[in-house]
């Protein structure tokens, strides 16, 4: 397979000239309203409010990333991915964050040694284990969340993988400061438009603390075997 960088307006797209997504989709229950602890249903028997997700990766697993976990009358410690690429327990900081300078400052804390500037929200679901209650040794707890991205350094978007038949696109107003869920929904609506299905999507610009002043995305036509969902 060939690959090869594109820069477009400051705007990097991998391309190929052969698709290699992977399958599997999934439905995504969530018990929050900004839907950072979520269950999946992979096919087996999901409940009826389940509701599909228009996401895709960006970003891999060994960069700095911190994650929170929101449930009712419970109380867990924050995590953040570990050197080895295992995620790692806060011995101090208490999850379900919700504040995002907050989010940020824990970002600097568990990473010192690194220019952490921004945060994202990821644009996937991960199954995130070893949820600690404070005090406690036992912890077994494993749910699905979004983690938070620590963006290190001077802004770059991320590269994007664009299969062939597929289409790259990307929208910028600098009269919209938005968080990534806002624009991945602008992004979805684009490619509908088009009759065709968002792949993915990565943000552009940033105007605030895990806020966005544009979108870069992928749309790819509806009979693409490829499955878009994570």
């Amino acid at each position: 397979m060939t690959e090869c960088i594109i820069v477009l307006s400051n705007v990097r797209v991998k391309s190929s000239n052969s698709s290699d997504g992977s399958g599997g989709g999934g439905n995504v229950r969530c018990s929050n309203s900004n839907g950072s602890s979520c269950s999946i249903d992979d096919g087996d028997g999901g409940g009826s409010n389940n509701k599909r997700l228009e996401l895709a990766p960006a970003g891999g697993r060994s960069e700095p990333q911190v994650a929170t976990l929101c449930e009712t009358g419970e109380t867990y410690l924050a995590q953040h991915m570990g050197e080895q690429g295992r995620w790692v327990s806060s011995t101090e900081k208490k999850s379900c964050m919700m504040d995002k300078l907050e989010i940020l400052e824990y970002c600097k804390k568990a990473y010192p040694k690194r220019d952490i500037t921004n945060i994202v929200e990821s644009s996937h679901y991960v199954r995130v284990g070893g949820w600690c209650k404070p005090g406690r040794t036992k912890c077994k707890l494993s749910r699905w969340v979004k983690p938070y991205r620590c963006l290190e350094g001077p802004f770059q978007s991320d590269a994007l993988l664009v299969p062939e038949g597929c289409l790259f696109d990307h929208l910028h107003n600098h009269t919209k400061c938005w968080e990534s869920h806002r624009w991945n929904s602008t992004a979805a609506d684009t490619c509908r438009e088009r009759n065709m299905n968002l792949r993915s999507f990565a943000m552009l610009l940033p105007c605030g603390i895990s806020l966005f002043s544009g979108v870069e995305f992928v749309c790819c036509p509806k009979h693409l075997k490829e499955i878009l969902y994570t």
